[in-house]
């Protein structure tokens, strides 16, 4: 089973900052499947393919037992085995990762923007771990492989830091400007590997050193919540309330604007700016993603992204919220779309054929109202099923052809009909997972949607 991690190469540069100062203004407005591949379009070196093999003999043992419970968890999980699984822990930035057969367990943590990770191919059988290690660096990378014992990664660790090119490396490039931030990055990325392995597998109450891996204890006394050189941290002094802030009276959509700028590094462009946000548990599948945007300082949108690309007709589930600078406050609204039947539009444009569609609007802070019931749900939701005719067309449908119609149409096409009531109650039950992973997708930029004026969960109120 061929174990490689997908990795996304962006830079970002290091800034400690507070976002716009809260002073009070005088008087005188798309499909990542997390799968078992790599995007950033270099190969990955194999399991076995190192540059300088470590040859240190193991002493720790692989517990039998408890690796049985990871593989019967992982292909629980998936069956197939063409994924990873993620794994996420609150404060920390980036992922982790796993998959687990008899021979091979991979184990992966990769930052938010996936330019730098650790992974550990382990073999149960020779009883090596095959460690990758990249930190990228802007254009450039700091890139190697090589084997250890069960019991040696920490001293691996110690090496690299001690001298980082102790190993043939299959790219260097970052070494001669970075040198210093790989040494004081490297650890804290291991930190990090090391608390989120101590969690890998929450559902057996275990982690990766329970299966036999020895991490180490000298890098758990690093705090893996501090950011590396390559990441930003960014503080909200505002205390925004129906997205408007009560001390200083800034709009919440300047802030976002700003706030996107800073974590990615983009405050130069004076246009369109957005981020891809943190993963979160809380998501329908590992290939979803929460994208940030934002076209000016008087507008922002928040996006989830859920698409199944294993079903013939690819469904697809997103949901966009809104926020807009009013004369008085800010406009918001929630739209969410269920669509199925992928289909070609032309090279690289896609659509759907049935589109069911949700729309929401309600004054900031009148969400709790929206959310407080299915029936309430219901009052607010404007519903309407487009389907797309051969002349690329798409046609509400509701009202000008019978149910039975469009059932014997959608069955036909491989496609799950719903009536106006039943898409409301698809809408209502996927509603809390995708607005908890919105508002986990932009825990580092230090805001949430009740920041907007999107008060659906009730400690919001």
């Amino acid at each position: 089973m061929k174990k490689i991690a997908a990795t996304l190469l962006c830079g970002v540069m290091l800034t400690s900052f507070v976002l716009c100062g809260c002073q009070k203004p005088v008087e005188t407005d798309d499909g990542n499947e997390n799968e078992i591949q790599n995007e950033a379009g270099y190969e990955k070196p194999e399991a076995g393919d190192t540059t300088q093999a470590t040859t240190t003999t193991a002493l720790v043992q692989i517990n039998d037992d408890n690796l049985k419970k990871v593989v019967d968890l992982y292909n629980s999980k998936v069956p197939d085995g063409s994924h990873v699984v993620p794994v996420y822990l609150d404060g920390i930035r980036g992922e982790g990762s796993y998959s687990a057969d008899e021979d091979l367990v991979y184990f992966d943590y990769s930052t938010m923007k996936g330019d730098s990770d650790i992974s550990l191919n382990i073999h149960t059988d020779t009883k090596q771990i095959s460690v990758t290690f990249q930190l990228g660096y802007g254009e450039t990378r700091y890139y190697g492989n090589t084997s250890v014992g069960f019991d040696s990664v920490e001293s691996l660790i110690d090496t690299l830091i001690d001298n980082p090119r102790a190993y043939e490396l299959y790219d260097d490039s970052a070494i001669a400007a970075n040198e210093d931030n790989i040494k004081k990055d490297l650890p804290i990325i291991y930190s990090r590997l090391i608390t989120v392995a101590d969690k890998a597998f929450p559902e057996l109450g275990l982690g990766l050193e329970d299966i036999g891996i020895d991490l180490g204890d000298k890098y758990r006394s690093l705090d893996p919540t501090q950011i590396i050189s390559t990441e930003t941290e960014v503080k909200n002094e505002h205390k925004f309330v129906n997205g408007i802030c009560s001390d200083c009276g800034m709009c919440w959509t300047e802030y976002y604007y700003d706030a996107i700028g800073k974590l990615d590094n983009d405050e130069a462009n004076t246009g369109w700016r957005s981020l891809y946000g943190q993963d979160s548990a809380t998501m329908m599948s590992p290939g979803d993603y929460i994208q940030c945007s934002a076209s000016n300082k008087e507008s922002g949108d928040v996006f989830y992204h859920f698409i199944d690309t294993k079903k013939e007709n690819r469904e697809s589930i997103t949901c966009r919220i809104y926020c807009r600078k009013a004369k008085k406050g800010v406009d918001t609204s929630i739209r969410m779309n269920y669509e199925q039947k992928m289909f070609s539009v032309g090279q690289g444009i896609v659509d759907y054929k049935y589109n069911y569609w949700l729309e929401i609007k309600a004054d900031a802070g009148d969400y709790a109202k929206v959310f407080e019931s299915k029936e309430s749900f219901k009052k607010y939701a404007e519903v309407i099923l487009f389907v797309t005719g051969d002349d690329g067309v798409g046609r509400s449908v509701w009202g000008s052809k019978k149910d039975a119609d469009l059932k014997k149409e959608f069955e036909e096409d491989g496609c799950i009909y719903m009536t106006k009531d039943e898409a409301i109650d698809f809408f209502w039950d996927h509603h809390q997972g995708i607005l908890a992973s919105m508002d986990s997708g932009m825990i580092w930029l230090d805001t949430s949607l009740a920041d907007m004026g999107v008060n659906w969960k009730k400690k919001d109120n």
